[in-house]
Protein backbone atom coordinates (compact mmCIF):
# COMPACT_ATOMS: atom_id res chain seq x y z
CA UNK A 1 0.00 0.00 0.00
CA UNK A 2 2.78 2.42 0.81
CA UNK A 3 4.60 1.96 -2.57
CA UNK A 4 1.09 2.51 -4.30
CA UNK A 5 0.85 5.90 -2.67
CA UNK A 6 4.72 6.49 -3.31
CA UNK A 7 3.77 6.13 -7.14
CA UNK A 8 0.96 8.11 -6.99
CA UNK A 9 2.75 10.75 -5.11
CA UNK A 10 5.85 10.75 -7.87
CA UNK A 11 3.35 10.33 -10.84
CA UNK A 12 1.33 13.71 -9.33
CA UNK A 13 4.62 15.96 -8.96
CA UNK A 14 5.47 14.72 -12.95
CA UNK A 15 2.00 15.94 -14.33
CA UNK A 16 0.73 18.23 -12.10
CA UNK A 17 3.92 21.16 -13.69
CA UNK A 18 3.43 19.95 -16.89
CA UNK A 19 -0.36 20.41 -16.75
CA UNK A 20 0.19 23.90 -15.31
CA UNK A 21 3.01 24.67 -18.38
CA UNK A 22 0.51 23.42 -21.02
CA UNK A 23 -2.84 26.08 -19.12
CA UNK A 24 -0.13 29.05 -19.54
CA UNK A 25 0.98 28.11 -22.81
CA UNK A 26 -2.69 27.82 -23.81
CA UNK A 27 -3.48 31.39 -22.04
CA UNK A 28 -0.60 32.96 -23.67
CA UNK A 29 -1.49 31.63 -27.15
CA UNK A 30 -5.31 32.60 -26.54
CA UNK A 31 -4.24 36.20 -25.96
CA UNK A 32 -1.71 36.10 -28.65
CA UNK A 33 -4.85 35.57 -31.10
CA UNK A 34 -6.96 38.20 -29.10
CA UNK A 35 -3.94 40.62 -29.90
CA UNK A 36 -4.26 39.60 -34.08
CA UNK A 37 -7.42 39.74 -34.19
CA UNK A 38 -8.10 43.01 -32.53
CA UNK A 39 -5.15 44.36 -35.04
CA UNK A 40 -7.41 43.20 -37.66
CA UNK A 41 -10.46 44.43 -36.88
CA UNK A 42 -8.56 47.94 -36.66
CA UNK A 43 -6.86 47.36 -39.83
CA UNK A 44 -10.84 46.73 -41.69
CA UNK A 45 -11.78 49.55 -39.94
CA UNK A 46 -9.44 52.24 -41.23
CA UNK A 47 -10.14 50.35 -45.14
CA UNK A 48 -13.82 50.94 -44.74
CA UNK A 49 -13.33 54.40 -42.43
CA UNK A 50 -9.82 55.65 -43.39
CA UNK A 51 -10.67 57.76 -46.90
CA UNK A 52 -7.59 58.58 -48.02
CA UNK A 53 -6.26 59.64 -44.26
CA UNK A 54 -2.72 58.01 -43.59
CA UNK A 55 -2.58 55.04 -41.23
CA UNK A 56 -0.62 57.21 -38.64
CA UNK A 57 -3.37 59.92 -38.34
CA UNK A 58 -6.01 57.46 -38.80
CA UNK A 59 -4.88 55.51 -35.62
CA UNK A 60 -3.90 58.56 -33.43
CA UNK A 61 -7.92 60.08 -34.14
CA UNK A 62 -9.86 57.06 -34.28
CA UNK A 63 -8.31 54.67 -32.32
CA UNK A 64 -5.56 55.45 -29.55
CA UNK A 65 -6.40 57.54 -26.84
CA UNK A 66 -2.70 56.99 -25.78
CA UNK A 67 -0.07 53.93 -26.41
CA UNK A 68 -1.82 52.11 -23.15
CA UNK A 69 -5.69 52.96 -24.12
CA UNK A 70 -8.26 52.73 -26.88
CA UNK A 71 -10.67 55.50 -27.39
CA UNK A 72 -13.62 55.44 -25.59
CA UNK A 73 -15.87 55.63 -28.24
CA UNK A 74 -14.30 53.10 -30.31
CA UNK A 75 -16.54 50.38 -31.50
CA UNK A 76 -14.85 47.19 -33.35
CA UNK A 77 -17.76 45.21 -32.71
CA UNK A 78 -18.92 45.37 -36.49
CA UNK A 79 -14.99 43.85 -37.33
CA UNK A 80 -15.02 41.56 -34.56
CA UNK A 81 -17.48 38.86 -35.47
CA UNK A 82 -17.38 36.36 -32.67
CA UNK A 83 -15.17 37.85 -30.35
CA UNK A 84 -17.42 39.60 -28.59
CA UNK A 85 -19.93 36.90 -26.06
CA UNK A 86 -23.94 37.66 -25.71
CA UNK A 87 -23.15 40.43 -22.82
CA UNK A 88 -22.01 43.46 -25.10
CA UNK A 89 -19.80 45.00 -27.37
CA UNK A 90 -18.00 48.22 -28.15
CA UNK A 91 -14.74 50.28 -26.00
CA UNK A 92 -16.38 48.87 -22.77
CA UNK A 93 -16.33 45.51 -23.51
CA UNK A 94 -12.73 45.69 -25.67
CA UNK A 95 -11.16 46.93 -22.18
CA UNK A 96 -12.63 44.51 -19.66
CA UNK A 97 -11.17 41.54 -22.32
CA UNK A 98 -7.39 43.45 -23.24
CA UNK A 99 -5.19 44.91 -20.67
CA UNK A 100 -2.91 47.97 -20.93
CA UNK A 101 0.02 46.07 -22.29
CA UNK A 102 -2.09 43.97 -24.73
CA UNK A 103 -3.11 47.53 -26.04
CA UNK A 104 1.01 48.65 -26.02
CA UNK A 105 1.03 45.66 -28.07
CA UNK A 106 -1.05 46.54 -30.80
CA UNK A 107 0.27 50.33 -30.72
CA UNK A 108 3.63 48.98 -31.16
CA UNK A 109 3.30 46.88 -33.91
CA UNK A 110 1.35 49.62 -35.60
CA UNK A 111 4.62 51.95 -35.34
CA UNK A 112 7.63 49.64 -36.19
Amino acid sequence: MLAVIAIIGILVTIIVPNAVGVITRAEDEAKKVQISSVKNAILNYYLDEGEAMPLEEFLAENVFADEHNLKGNLDLGPYLDGFYDEEGSGADRLDQILEEEDVRRIYDSFNR
